[in-house]
This record gives structure tokens, sequence and C-alpha cells, in this order.
């Protein structure tokens, strides 16, 4: 599993507490647009995005490092 797909994993895991959770989240049943995320759900949220930001950041330099490193072979090659 690549660090983005654990950090989605990561904040999907935390999405589907939130919303199963009444003190962080309420789910209209009538329609969606009425359901609102709450203060403790934010809080969650936020603290979840917090912690798998630096994942995501290692990812996108390791991508562009990547990116860089083939972009280089590519111009060797030519």
């Amino acid at each position: 599993m690549t660090t983005e797909e654990q950090a989605i994993k990561i904040l999907m895991g935390t999405i589907d507490q939130i919303m199963s959770d009444g003190r962080c989240s309420y789910i209209s049943p009538a329609n969606p647009q009425y359901s609102e995320l709450r203060e403790p759900g934010k809080e969650l949220l936020s603290t979840a995005f917090d912690l798998i930001f630096p994942m995501l950041v290692k990812a996108h330099l390791a991508r562009r490092k990547e990116d860089a490193e083939n972009l280089m072979m590519n111009k060797l090659g030519k």
C-alpha cells in the first residue's frame, strides 16, 4: 500500500467514524444537503488531516523526485 493510499484510508476511516457519531455530525434523513459537521467532528477531521499531511507531503516529494529523475534519464538517453 502506497503512502497516499494509507493517508486516504486513514482519512476515509475518520470520516466514517464522524458520520457514525451524532456528536460529531448530523446526517439528515430527508436530504444530504441538510447534513452538517458539528464542532467535535470538525476538530477530529482537522486532527486527522494534521496527522496525514506529512504523509502526503512525503509522497508528493517522492513523486517529484521520481519525475525529475525520469526527465534526466530521458534527456541523457537522447
